[in-house]
């Protein structure tokens, strides 16, 4: 369940730029999110890296209890990382070529995507 503050922000930056997909919209708050966590947690202090962590141990703990794999636990964390970070870089890219250099979806997504 998301929380009132995650869902008040995901139809206002939706809305403003008219976007029709929030799990992807999500996606990009996490890139941001974890990217700047990382930043705080090395400039000033390691809390804000916290978040972030409890994550990973959370990712890593469920696939640990579900499949008793310490190999597939550590597939698991890197694939949730990667998944997430594919999907909110590409939702990024998507939106700021879309949206700002004001292109039409076939020059957004180019080769590839309508084949």
């Amino acid at each position: 369940m998301k929380s009132n503050i995650l869902l008040f922000c995901e139809k206002f930056v939706c809305k403003a730029f008219r976007i029709q997909d929030n799990d992807h919209f999500f996606a990009g708050i996490v890139v941001v999110a974890t990217i700047g966590a990382f930043v705080l947690g090395i400039a000033f202090h390691r809390i804000f890296a916290f978040p972030v962590l409890l994550y990973a141990f959370l990712v890593f703990t469920d696939a640990l209890t579900k499949s008793k794999s310490f190999a597939i636990a550590i597939k698991a964390l890197a694939a949730s990382f990667v998944q997430m970070f594919a999907y909110g870089i590409g939702f990024m890219d998507a939106v700021w070529k879309h949206k700002v250099l004001r292109k039409d979806e076939f020059g957004v997504f180019g080769k590839g995507f309508y084949e």
